[in-house]
């Protein structure tokens, strides 16, 4: 069990090696949420840090902050989304005759 928490942690640790699939211009250029809900929480989490920046940074118009924090928000939706999930795979997750197993919702 401890070499499982030991994973989760260089995992988590190792989330903000991974580049993200698409801009923030992509992101504020969309039409709708699709690209968002394309996203892993990793990437979706180095989006959100770089979309955050941009705006407290304080040089955009007010309408692209305005926009800005829209799709922050929607980001933040799917986020939340995907720990939900997983949230939801751990609470499925049992111990067996000394083997952890994965029960089927």
């Amino acid at each position: 069990m401890q070499k499982f928490y030991r994973k989760i942690g260089d995992t988590f640790m190792n989330a903000k090696k991974v580049e993200k699939t698409i801009t923030i211009q992509d992101l504020l250029e969309a039409k709708d949420d699709s690209l968002i809900s394309k996203l892993s929480y990793e990437d979706g989490v180095a989006l959100a840090e770089e979309l955050l920046q941009s705006v407290e940074m304080g040089n955009l118009p007010l309408e692209q902050s305005i926009v800005s924090y829209e799709k922050g928000m929607m980001l933040l939706k799917h986020l939340q989304s995907k720990l939900n999930e997983a949230e939801e795979r751990l609470k499925l997750l049992s111990e067996k005759d000394g083997e952890i197993v994965v029960e089927e919702v």
